[in-house]
């Protein structure tokens, strides 16, 4: 069975798995994971009862795709195949003053902070997120995740979108905090800007409008 669209390419390492039943065994018991230039590995040839195949695999040249040849009877499920330590897709351009960076260790593992997150050092400048923009008279919902590493002078962690402050962070140091905030914009607001004078990491960052949407 060829996996055409479970293609790798030589050097990077792939994860595998699936979960497979074998009726029965064929000539040899030959149920062989290839990748294109030879076996790679063999599954467990144990019949009439679902087991689980896993692999981590570093492509080598001539290998192309994932090929599974199979001498049994077999039925297979719950396919993944995913390339291992790929390179991540930020959601969006980091705004002015931030970057996006790996989840540190410490971080690792708390609700809302995946692979990458947003850093800012103490900029006291901000950041502006213009693909958070909005529009006078409109109500918006913006939530978010934060861990403040230290406070910077002043304690200054504001919320605004362009007319002043709306509102201020909780400033505790040291913990995952989650803010959130229903605002309907004013004349003179444009998009969600962050001034923040601490060192801040931040995940889990969902923007909307509020509308009220009849239900049927």
């Amino acid at each position: 069975m060829d996996f055409y669209n479970f293609t790798v390419e030589a050097g990077k390492t792939y994860r595998l798995s699936f979960k497979y039943y074998l009726v029965e065994s064929g000539w040899g018991n030959w149920n062989q994971v290839h990748f294109g230039s030879g076996k790679v590995n063999e599954l467990e040839q144990t019949t009439g009862t679902v087991l689980t195949y896993t692999l981590e695999y570093t492509a080598t040249e001539g290998d192309s795709h994932f090929f599974l040849f199979s001498a049994s009877k077999i039925y297979i499920g719950d396919i993944t195949f995913e390339e291992v330590n790929a390179e991540q897709t930020p959601p969006f351009t980091a705004p002015t003053g931030a970057e996006w960076v790996e989840t540190p260790d410490f971080l690792a593992g708390e609700e809302g902070f995946s692979d990458l997150v947003l850093y800012a050092e103490i900029c006291n400048t901000g950041m502006d997120f213009y693909n958070f923009t909005v529009e006078a008279g409109k109500t918006y919902r913006l939530s978010f995740k934060y861990y403040l590493v230290e406070s910077g002078w002043g304690n200054w962690n504001q919320v605004h979108f362009g007319s002043g402050k709306v509102n201020e962070l909780e400033q505790t140091t040291g913990t995952v905090l989650t803010y959130t905030l229903e605002y309907t914009a004013t004349e003179g607001d444009s998009h969600f800007f962050l001034f923040s004078a601490s060192k801040i990491y931040i995940g889990d960052i969902t923007f909307e409008e509020v509308t009220d949407e009849p239900i049927i």
